[in-house]
């Protein structure tokens, strides 16, 4: 078994969570732990930087899933970016795109996120 991380940087005020390993059963906990201390900081937007994740389980998927509801009614929100073939195509069988934003690279998703913002000051 491949052990998981997450690292945590941020670009601005979004939180770039880099994961590494498998994403099963074994890390939801973990990850959940993570995602809850941003939740308790409102407005929370939060990218998973994929790129270095070869497989993620159908736990895995659910603590994209199960989180997304609190981040969402904490005023945040979440995005994938860097999905690898095998991930995407499950991620797409899913129909996951419905519930999630995903990018191709971290600096597309950060750049959503920054557009978001500018229309919000648009249209305050």
């Amino acid at each position: 078994m491949l052990e998981f991380e997450i690292t945590n940087k941020n670009i601005g005020n979004i939180r770039i969570l880099e994961c590494r390993g498998e994403m099963t059963a074994d890390c939801f906990n973990y990850c959940r732990s993570i995602i809850n201390e941003f939740i308790d900081e409102k407005n929370c937007r939060i990218v998973f930087d994929l790129k270095n994740v070869d497989y993620v389980s159908s736990t895995g998927w659910a603590i994209f899933i199960s989180s997304l509801k609190k981040v969402r009614d904490s005023g945040g929100d979440m995005k994938i970016a860097s999905l690898k073939l095998r991930p995407k195509h499950i991620f797409n069988i899913l129909e996951l795109e419905n519930l999630i934003d995903a990018f191709s690279t971290v600096e597309e998703a950060v750049e959503s996120y920054l557009k978001e913002e500018k229309n919000n000051l648009k249209y305050r």
